[in-house]
Protein backbone atom coordinates (compact mmCIF):
# COMPACT_ATOMS: atom_id res chain seq x y z
CA UNK A 1 0.00 0.00 0.00
CA UNK A 2 1.30 3.74 -0.55
CA UNK A 3 0.70 6.25 1.55
CA UNK A 4 2.42 9.40 2.24
CA UNK A 5 4.32 8.56 -1.01
CA UNK A 6 6.05 5.47 0.94
CA UNK A 7 5.23 1.76 0.31
CA UNK A 8 4.32 -0.35 2.68
CA UNK A 9 3.38 -4.49 3.49
CA UNK A 10 -0.40 -4.61 4.55
CA UNK A 11 -0.86 -9.11 3.79
CA UNK A 12 1.64 -11.29 4.75
CA UNK A 13 3.11 -11.36 8.04
CA UNK A 14 1.08 -7.82 9.26
CA UNK A 15 -1.40 -8.34 11.60
CA UNK A 16 -4.93 -7.73 11.36
CA UNK A 17 -4.83 -5.00 13.52
CA UNK A 18 -2.10 -3.17 11.81
CA UNK A 19 -3.76 -4.01 8.62
CA UNK A 20 -6.97 -2.23 9.88
CA UNK A 21 -5.25 0.86 10.91
CA UNK A 22 -3.55 1.24 7.23
CA UNK A 23 -6.97 1.13 5.91
CA UNK A 24 -8.26 3.65 8.20
CA UNK A 25 -5.30 5.67 7.25
CA UNK A 26 -5.84 4.97 3.76
CA UNK A 27 -9.47 5.79 3.60
CA UNK A 28 -8.23 9.60 4.90
CA UNK A 29 -8.10 12.34 2.43
CA UNK A 30 -4.11 13.39 2.99
CA UNK A 31 -2.04 11.29 5.51
CA UNK A 32 1.39 13.00 6.09
CA UNK A 33 4.42 10.84 6.75
CA UNK A 34 4.30 11.84 10.31
CA UNK A 35 1.40 10.85 10.98
CA UNK A 36 1.72 7.41 10.65
CA UNK A 37 2.24 5.12 13.89
CA UNK A 38 5.91 4.58 14.42
CA UNK A 39 4.70 1.11 14.80
CA UNK A 40 3.21 0.91 11.30
CA UNK A 41 6.54 2.66 10.03
CA UNK A 42 7.68 -0.78 10.60
CA UNK A 43 5.83 -2.45 7.36
CA UNK A 44 7.82 0.15 5.16
CA UNK A 45 9.09 -1.87 2.35
CA UNK A 46 13.32 -1.53 2.68
CA UNK A 47 15.37 0.47 -0.18
CA UNK A 48 15.96 -2.89 -1.83
CA UNK A 49 12.64 -4.46 -1.78
CA UNK A 50 11.35 -1.28 -3.04
CA UNK A 51 14.15 -1.52 -5.81
CA UNK A 52 12.35 -4.94 -6.52
CA UNK A 53 8.88 -3.67 -6.18
CA UNK A 54 10.17 -0.90 -8.91
CA UNK A 55 11.37 -3.71 -11.17
CA UNK A 56 8.99 -5.61 -10.89
CA UNK A 57 6.27 -3.31 -11.65
CA UNK A 58 8.46 -2.03 -15.30
CA UNK A 59 8.49 -5.91 -16.39
CA UNK A 60 4.85 -5.74 -16.36
CA UNK A 61 3.92 -2.80 -17.80
CA UNK A 62 0.81 -1.50 -17.56
CA UNK A 63 -2.41 -2.61 -15.63
CA UNK A 64 -6.27 -2.46 -15.87
CA UNK A 65 -7.93 -2.91 -12.58
CA UNK A 66 -11.53 -3.24 -13.04
CA UNK A 67 -13.80 -2.57 -9.96
CA UNK A 68 -16.72 -4.40 -8.62
CA UNK A 69 -19.11 -3.39 -6.07
CA UNK A 70 -20.60 -5.30 -3.22
CA UNK A 71 -23.19 -7.24 -5.72
CA UNK A 72 -20.13 -8.41 -8.25
CA UNK A 73 -21.10 -5.81 -10.72
CA UNK A 74 -18.18 -4.43 -13.02
CA UNK A 75 -17.53 -0.55 -12.34
CA UNK A 76 -14.56 2.01 -13.77
CA UNK A 77 -11.89 0.11 -15.00
CA UNK A 78 -8.14 1.87 -14.14
CA UNK A 79 -4.68 1.59 -16.13
CA UNK A 80 -1.81 2.36 -14.21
Amino acid sequence: MFLAGHLFHILHGVPEEAQEEFDQLFERESVTYEEIPKHLKAYEYTPEEYAEYEREEAEMGPITYVDTDSEGEEGMATTR
